[in-house]
């Protein structure tokens, strides 16, 4: 099978959208030949069997160049025969080339995996022949068309490795934007600080665009007095934050999508206990034998947090073990990227 796949950005330095070089890589592995149209060409290991093609963001083209790029490329991927489309993520991906793919009889297939149904969702979902999601909650369209997936993680990359854990230290990781509600992992640490309890806390990501959001997360962390306890590590490449996940004793996450964020299944993979107030992450320990008491929480609510964390830390260590290993255990069965290619490129 030869197929074109159109993804955002395919460089593995990126903090965000470096895990794309392991799905282009995973997918290669079930195809006989697979083109690669993207905005955006970084660093990149890639199999031989794969070829890239750029609408020129990283060479400076303006946004109207990048238009006719590519819808140029689309035309001579089709020339070049290929049996099937996978658009990552991007709906306008899906109703841009679909006059092109549509007159050779191409069928497309739509991943998306968010919370936000915008109207080029709805239009690319009439067009796409199948959409493709990650969880129950990351597509919010009533479809015939789904199929549910696995967020796609590479939990070979992302694994314990046996280097020492601060079981104390808390790690959040994403974009610091209203969204993710990083002020209730502040606020857990400050609770547990009044109650004397050695905690601390490492945020890794970039300031979204929301200024006033991220100047008052740093207000509110030094008018508390707990510059010593919370750190802003800034943006970490993605093939370099497997090891804040290893580093770390419990991952946190209070993100409003409601869907199962893919860093909460990077940590349980790389053997962090994740603790979370997210209505799919709250289904699936429910739907393991995980502890839903302790590993889930009212979203927005610091003291409740900061209980749930007490809880980990009073574990013994056979039993912290065990709920890294589950942990692992889960997220490998349900969202390995190996598991997650074999299974759409059936669907392709």
């Amino acid at each position: 099978m030869h197929v074109l796949m159109i993804t955002q950005k395919v460089d593995s330095t990126d903090d965000i959208l470096g895990f794309t070089v392991d799905w282009v890589s995973a997918l290669a592995e079930h195809v006989e030949k697979l083109d690669v149209l993207t905005s955006y060409i970084g660093q990149y290991d890639l199999p031989n069997n794969v070829t890239l093609y750029s609408f020129g963001k990283e060479k400076g083209y303006s946004k109207a160049r990048r238009v006719l790029s590519f819808e140029r490329h689309c035309i001579e991927a089709v020339r070049r025969g290929i049996d099937a489309v996978f658009a990552h993520m991007i709906p306008h991906y899906v109703i841009a080339g679909w006059p092109w793919f549509r007159s050779a009889g191409v069928p497309v297939t739509l991943w998306y995996a968010h919370s936000s149904v915008e109207w080029h969702l709805k239009v690319a979902h009439r067009l796409a022949d199948r959409v493709v999601t990650a969880t129950e909650g990351s597509f919010r369209l009533p479809s015939d068309k789904l199929s549910v997936l696995g967020h796609g993680i590479d939990t070979n990359t992302f694994a314990p490795n046996g280097s020492s854990t601060d079981r104390r230290l808390a790690l959040g990781v994403g974009r610091l934007d209203p969204v993710k509600r990083f002020e209730t992992l502040v606020g857990a640490i400050e609770v547990l600080d009044t109650r004397g309890i050695d905690a601390k806390l490492q945020i890794v990501g970039a300031p979204s665009g929301d200024e006033a959001y991220v100047e008052e997360l740093y207000e509110t962390v030094e008018s508390q007095g707990l510059t010593d306890l919370v750190e802003f590590v800034g943006a970490v490449p993605h093939e370099e934050v497997v090891l804040k996940y290893q580093r770390a004793g419990v991952f946190l996450n209070d993100s409003a999508t409601g869907s199962l964020d893919k860093t909460e299944v990077e940590a349980m993979a790389s053997g962090t206990p994740v603790v979370s107030s997210n209505d799919s992450y709250v289904d699936m320990v429910h739907d393991s034998d995980l502890n839903a008491s302790r590993l889930t929480f009212p979203s927005g609510d610091p003291a409740a947090l900061a209980d749930r964390l007490e809880s980990i830390f009073e574990l013994n260590d056979a039993e912290y073990r065990s709920l890294c290993q589950r942990s692992r255990e889960v997220a490998r069965d349900r969202h390995d990227v190996r598991a997650l290619m074999s299974n759409l490129a059936s669907r392709l």
